[in-house]
């Protein structure tokens, strides 16, 4: 389980996230909330407050996706 962001469209995105075994972690460092880790060593920041939660979600579960399917890839699922 990982921390309650305070948008729910970036939160949504969050919990979609480490049900696919992402790794979400709270890493408060200025403007950024944390950041979603991938198996391969990429992360992506997850902003505190975004100025469209909606597109930001978006932006996050897009780079989750993409990751997702390179991992598929690589071992074959």
């Amino acid at each position: 389980m990982h921390a309650k962001h305070p948008k729910k469209e970036v939160n949504d995105v969050l919990d979609y996230a480490a049900r696919q075994g992402f790794t979400v972690e709270r890493t408060v460092s200025g403007h950024r909330w944390g950041r979603i880790k991938c198996t391969c060593g990429a992360s992506v920041s997850i902003w505190s407050t975004p100025k469209s939660p909606h597109n930001h979600g978006l932006h996050l579960r897009g780079w989750v996706q993409r990751h997702d399917e390179q991992n598929v890839d690589k071992e074959g699922r």
